[in-house]
C-alpha cells in the first residue's frame, strides 16, 4: 500500500513540475476571485444594503431577520457577479487544457478506478455540523414564533439568549431523540425475541 501511494506522489510532483505554469494561474485565479468578492462587498453589497435601508447602520439595531437578508443579499450578489462568472471561466480553461494532454499523461492522472460495492466513509467527526445546523434552524423558529424576529439585539438579555439556544436544544431532542428510543427499543426487543 505505501509503494502505491508512493507512485501516485510521484505522479502528482511529476504532474506539477510539468504544469507549474497552470498552477500559477490557478493560484492567481483564486487570488483575483477573492480580491473581486471583497471588493465587491465593500463597494457595492454592503453600501448599497445600508443606503436601502435594508440593515440599519447601528449594529445593535440589526435584528435576526435582517441578519439572514442580509446574508442573504450577500450570498446572492457575491453569486451573481463573482460565482457565476469564476465558473464559467474555470469549466472553459479547464476544457480546453485537459483536451491539449496527452492521452498517456491522462491516465497517469485519472488514478484508480472507481471500486463497486460497500466502503466505507470516514467522515473525520465532521457529521456534526448537521445537528449544530438543526439546532441552529429551530433556534431561529424559536425567535421567530417569540416574536423576536425584529427586535433589535440591543434589547435581548444574555438569560433570553442562553435560555432560546436551550430551548432549541432540547425541541430537536425532543423531536429527534423519542423516535430514536423508540426505534431503538423495538429493535432491542426484536433482538431479544430472535434469541429466545
Amino acid at each position: 500500500m505505501a509503494n502505491n501511494e508512493d507512485i501516485k506522489d510521484e505522479v502528482w510532483i511529476k504532474f506539477f513540475k510539468n504544469h507549474w505554469k497552470m498552477m500559477l494561474i490557478i493560484i492567481a485565479g483564486v487570488s483575483v476571485a477573492a480580491i473581486c468578492g471583497l471588493l465587491l462587498f465593500l463597494w457595492f453589497i454592503l453600501p448599497n444594503a445600508l443606503s436601502t435601508r435594508l440593515v440599519p447602520r447601528s449594529l445593535s439595531l440589526w435584528t435576526i431577520g435582517s441578519v439572514i437578508t442580509f446574508i442573504l443579499n450577500v450570498i446572492l450578489w457575491e453569486f451573481l457577479f463573482i460565482g457565476i462568472p469564476v465558473i464559467v471561466f474555470v469549466a472553459v480553461v479547464f476544457i480546453q487544457w485537459w483536451r491539449k494532454l496527452p492521452d498517456e499523461e491522462k491516465e497517469e492522472y485519472k488514478g484508480e478506478p472507481k471500486k463497486k460495492g460497500y466502503r466505507q466513509r470516514m467522515t473525520g467527526g465532521s457529521g456534526g455540523g448537521v445537528f449544530s445546523f438543526l439546532i441552529f434552524l429551530t433556534w431561529l423558529i424559536i425567535i421567530y414564533v417569540e416574536n423576536n424576529w425584529n427586535t433589535p439585539f440591543i434589547t435581548w438579555s444574555i438569560e433570553y439568549l442562553v435560555f432560546s439556544w436551550i430551548s432549541a436544544i432540547l425541541w430537536d431532542l425532543l423531536i429527534f431523540g423519542v423516535p430514536l428510543c423508540v426505534v431503538l427499543i423495538l429493535w432491542i426487543r426484536h433482538e431479544m425475541m430472535e434469541t429466545s
